[in-house]
C-alpha cells in the first residue's frame, strides 16, 4: 500500500522510513523514523513549505545542521544527516527516549537541588564543548531543550538555531529567535554573542529548576525583556529557602547583566558545580557575584519598539543591529505574541540622539506658539468683557438721568404720585379678606391666583409695595396648599408605580428563577436519562463481553474433552459434545448483534469441530477395517524396510519389501513422514487431503497436523486445542502422561505455555 503523502506512516525520506509524528516546532515538524542503512531509531525534523522554498533560509539550514553534525558528546542530542529528497529538506538526529524538563518541571514544579546541579552542570559541559570545537552558540536555552533520557542523563537538543560566532560577527542583519524568560540581555539589545550568552540563558533555566518560577515575569514578552535588561534579580534562596547559598552564588554569577561579570566559559562554570558536589566552596564564594545596585549602571539607553514602549540597554554593549524577533511562551505570561525591537550600532545611537533633539526643540517652538496664542486670546477676551461693563454703566447712568428728568418734568408740571390705584384697592380688599379670615386659606389662596391671573402690571410705587404684601401672603399658602401636597401627591404616584415596578421585577425574577429551576429539572432529567442509557449500554456490554466470553470457555472446555473421546475412539461422544453448539443461535434469538455474531460463530465452529470428528471417524475406520483400496502403495514400513502395501487391518499394515520379505507393523510405529504419507492417501481417496489435518487434530497429533492445516483459521484452532489439551493434561493427567507430553510435544509453543499458565495458578 502506498503512503498517502510523503511524510505519512510508512514514507521513505532518503534512508529513512517514517514512522510517526512526536513534535512540532517553529521550522517545520519532527517524526519518529527508522534508519535503514544502520537499523535504528531516529528523530526526522522536515522544514515546513514557508522555510523550504526560501532559498537562503535553506542554505543557513543546511549550514547549521552541518556544523552541529560535527558536534559528538554525550550530553548533546546527536545529529545524522542533513539533505533534500525530492523536494523534501530533513535534518536527521538521535532519537532520545525520555522527556523534556519541561514536562518535568510541569510535573514536579521545583527540581531538587543535587539533580538540579546535576543537569546543569552536564548541559555547561555540552556548552563548553560545542563553544571550543566549532564557535557554536546554541541562543535558546530552556527546559524544553533539555532532554532527559530513561537512565537519567542530560542531553542538549535543537542546535538547529545555533549559528556560528563568526557569521553572527559578520551579519549586518540578524534575526534573534529565543523565548523571554530566559533570553539574555546582549540578545536582546543584537550585540555579538558568545558562549556567555548561553551561560546566562542557563542560569535562567537553573533559576526556574530550583524555585519553580521564572526569574522575571510579566504581562508580555516586552516587559519580560525590559526586566531582563533593568530589573535587579530577586535572589533564589528569598522565593525557595531551600536552595544553599552556594548555588544562589553560582546562579548570580551566571545571570549577570554585564556580560563581562559572567563566567568567561562553561569550563569554569563546571568547575564550580564540581566543587559544590563535592561540598567545597566554589569559587563564587570569594564575592564579586552579587548584581550591582542599578540595572545596567547608570548609562542607559532607551530603545524603542513597534509596540511603542522602551527598554534600557547598556550603550557599551549596543554594537550590532538588525531587528530583534522575541517568540513569547504561554507559561508565566498573562498574554503572549511576537514582539519586534530595533537594536542600533553607536554610530545609530548618536544619529538617533541628535534626531530626538531636533524634536525637542521643535516641541519647544511649537509649545511657545501655542503659549503666545493662548495669551493674546486670553487678553482679547479681558478686554471685551471690560468694554461691555464700561457699556452696562453707561447705560444705567442714562437710565437714571431719564428718570430724573421725568422726576423734575413732574414737578415742573403740577402731577404727583398717587397714593391709591385700582390695582392697590383690588390687593387691599384680598388682604383685608385674609386678615378677617386668616382659616380659610384655600379661599385666600384661589383670590390672589384670581387677581395674579389678570396679568396687571403695577404702574406707581403704592401699586409695586401692595404687591410685595400680596406676594408675602401668596407664597406660603402656595407652597402649603398646592405645592406641597402637589409634591406629595406626585411622590405617591411615584411611588406607587415603583411599587408596580417592584412587583413586575420581582414578578419577572420569580419567572425566571421558575424558568431555571425548570430548565436545571429539564437538563437533570435529561443527565439522568443519559446516564441510565449509558449505564444500561455499559451493562449491556457487559452481558454481551460475559456472553461472548462465556462461549469461548465452552469452547475450551469442548477442545479439551473432544481430544480425548477422539483418543479413546468415542466417535460418538466426541461429535455429540458439539450438539448444544449448534442450537446456540436459536437460543441467542433476540440478543445483540454481536452476540447474535458469536452465537453464529460458535454454531459454525461446531459444525466445523463434528466435521473434523467425522474424518477422524473414517480414517479410522479404514485403517481398522478395509484397507483393500491402499494394496501397492508404496512406503517404508521401517528404516531401510520400503516396499509395497499388502494388507492394512486392525491398525497393522504389512508390507511387501524388495527382497519379498513381509513385514507387518502398527500403523502409529511408521515413520512419521511414512506415517504422514499413509494418512494423507487415505484421505485422498475419501474425498478431500484435508481430512488428514481432521485426522491427526481429533487425535491429538498437534506436530504432524500443523502443516497440513487447510487455512490459517484451522491453523488458529490446532494451537487453540493444542494448548488447552495440554492445560487439561497438565492439571489432571498422571505423571507419565505428563512425561510422554513432554518428550513428544517439547518443541511446541503451546506446551511451554500451558506450563506456564498452570504454574501461575498454583
Amino acid at each position: 500500500t502506498a503512503p498517502c503523502s510523503r511524510v505519512a506512516t510508512g514514507a521513505v525520506i532518503a534512508d529513512f522510513i517514517i514512522l510517526e509524528e512526536i513534535g512540532r516546532g517553529g521550522m517545520g515538524i519532527v517524526y519518529l523514523a527508522h534508519q535503514i542503512s544502520l537499523d535504528r531509531p531516529a528523530a526526522v525534523k522536515i522544514l515546513s513549505d514557508t522555510y523550504a522554498n526560501n532559498a537562503e533560509f535553506v542554505v543557513g539550514f543546511i549550514k547549521e545542521a552541518r556544523a552541529a553534525a560535527k558536534l559528538n558528546h554525550p550530553h548533546i542530542v546527536q545529529a545524522y544527516a542533513v539533505g533534500e529528497d525530492d523536494g523534501v529538506f530533513y535534518f536527521a538526529m538521535e532519537h532520545v527516549d525520555g522527556e523534556t524538563m519541561k514536562d518535568v518541571i510541569k510535573r514536579e514544579h521545583v527540581i531538587g537541588i543535587d539533580h538540579a546541579v546535576t543537569i546543569i552542570q552536564q548541559i555547561a559541559e555540552a556548552l563548553d564543548y560545542a563553544w571550543k570545537e566549532q564557535r557554536l552558540v546554541h541562543r535558546d536555552i530552556k527546559p524544553d531543550n533539555i532532554m532527559i533520557t530513561r537512565n537519567g542523563r542530560a542531553k542538549l537538543a535543537d542546535l538547529g538555531l545555533a549559528r556560528v560566532a563568526g557569521d553572527l560577527d559578520d551579519s549586518e542583519s540578524d534575526e534573534v529567535m529565543g523565548t523571554p524568560q530566559y533570553i539574555s540581555p546582549e540578545h536582546l539589545t543584537g550585540a555579538p554573542m558568545d558562549v556567555r550568552s548561553d551561560i546566562y540563558s542557563l542560569g535562567a533555566t537553573f533559576y526556574h529548576f530550583v524555585t519553580g518560577r521564572f526569574p522575571f515575569e510579566g504581562k508580555s514578552a516586552t516587559e519580560i525583556a525590559r526586566k531582563h535588561l533593568e530589573e535587579r534579580l530577586t535572589p533564589p534562596e528569598k522565593v525557595n529557602p531551600a536552595v544553599p547559598e552556594a548555588v544562589s552564588q553560582i546562579i548570580h554569577k551566571m545571570m549577570a547583566k554585564n556580560i563581562k561579570a559572567r563566567y568567561q566559559d562553561a569550563e569554569e562554570l563546571v568547575e564550580d558545580l564540581r566543587s559544590f558536589r563535592r561540598g567545597k566552596s566554589p569559587s563564587t564564594a570569594s564575592g564579586g557575584v552579587r548584581p550591582p545596585s542599578g540595572p545596567l549602571g547608570k548609562k542607559t539607553l532607551m530603545l524603542h519598539t513597534k509596540t511603542g514602549s522602551y527598554m534600557a540597554a547598556d550603550p557599551g554593549v549596543v554594537t550590532a543591529t538588525g531587528p530583534l524577533h522575541v517568540q513569547t511562551s504561554t507559561a508565566g505570561l498573562h498574554s503572549s505574541g511576537s514582539y519586534t525591537h530595533t537594536a542600533t550600532s553607536t554610530h545609530g545611537l548618536k544619529k538617533m540622539t541628535g534626531e530626538r533633539e531636533a524634536k525637542r526643540k521643535l516641541l519647544l517652538i511649537i509649545g511657545g506658539c501655542v503659549l503666545l496664542v493662548f495669551i493674546c486670546i486670553t487678553l482679547i477676551v479681558v478686554q471685551q468683557r471690560r468694554q461691555a461693563a464700561a457699556a452696562a454703566a453707561q447705560e444705567k447712568k442714562r437710565k437714571e438721568a431719564a428718570a430724573a428728568a421725568a422726576a423734575a418734568a413732574g414737578q415742573q408740571s403740577g402731577v404727583t404720585e398717587p397714593t391709591a390705584t385700582q390695582y392697590s384697592k383690588l390687593i387691599d380688599a384680598v388682604l383685608a379678606f385674609a386678615e378677617k379670615n386668616p382659616d380659610q386659606e384655600s379661599k385666600i389662596l384661589e383670590y390672589c391666583e384670581n387677581f395674579l391671573a389678570k396679568g396687571d402690571l403695577p404702574k406707581y410705587a403704592c401699586d409695586r409695595t401692595k404687591l410685595a404684601a400680596l406676594m408675602t401672603l401668596f407664597i406660603p399658602l402656595d407652597e402649603k396648599l398646592r405645592v406641597v401636597p402637589g409634591r406629595k401627591l406626585a411622590r405617591e404616584k411615584y411611588e406607587k408605580l415603583l411599587a408596580e415596578r417592584r412587583s413586575l421585577i420581582e414578578a419577572e425574577l420569580k419567572r425566571k428563577q421558575q424558568l431555571e429551576q425548570q430548565e436545571k429539572q429539564r437538563q437533570e432529567a435529561i443527565a439522568r436519562k443519559a446516564q441510565e442509557e449509558k449505564n444500561r449500554k455499559e451493562q449491556a456490554l457487559q452481558h454481551q463481553q460475559e456472553y461472548i466470553a462465556s462461549l469461548e470457555n465452552e469452547r475450551n472446555r469442548l477442545r479439551r474433552l473432544f481430544v480425548e473421546d477422539v483418543i479413546r475412539k468415542n466417535f460418538k461422544e466426541a461429535k455429540e459434545l458439539f450438539s448444544p453448539a449448534l442450537k446456540e443461535s436459536e437460543k441467542a434469538a433476540g440478543r445483540s448483534k454481536d452476540e447474535m455474531t458469536a452465537a453464529e460463530a460458535y454454531k459454525k465452529w461446531g459444525l466445523d469441530m463434528q466435521s473434523a470428528v467425522d474424518w477422524a471417524e473414517k480414517i479410522y475406520a479404514v485403517i481398522n477395517n478395509d484397507g483393500s483400496k491402499l494394496t501397492g502403495f508404496q512406503l517404508e514400513a521401517k528404516p531401510g524396510a520400503y516396499g509395497k502395501l499388502v494388507q492394512i487391518k486392525n491398525g497393522n499394515i504389512t508390507v511387501l519389501t524388495l527382497g519379498n520379505e513381509q513385514i507387518t507393523v502398527a500403523v502409529d510405529q511408521l515413520p512419521v513422514k511414512q506415517q504422514i504419507r499413509l494418512v494423507k492417501r487415505i484421505a485422498e481417496l475419501l474425498g478431500d487431503e484435508s481430512g488428514a489435518f481432521y485426522y491427526f487434530l481429533a487425535g491429538g497429533e498437534f506436530l504432524f497436523a500443523a502443516d497440513l492445516a487447510p487455512s490459517d483459521e484451522w491453523k488458529s484452532e490446532l494451537s487453540k486445542t493444542a494448548l488447552e489439551y495440554f492445560k487439561f493434561k497438565f492439571s489432571h493427567g498422571s505423571d507419565s502422561e505428563k512425561a510422554e507430553l513432554q518428550r513428544k510435544f517439547r518443541s511446541m509453543q503451546e506446551l511451554k505455555d500451558a506450563q506456564s499458565a498452570i504454574s501461575a495458578t498454583q
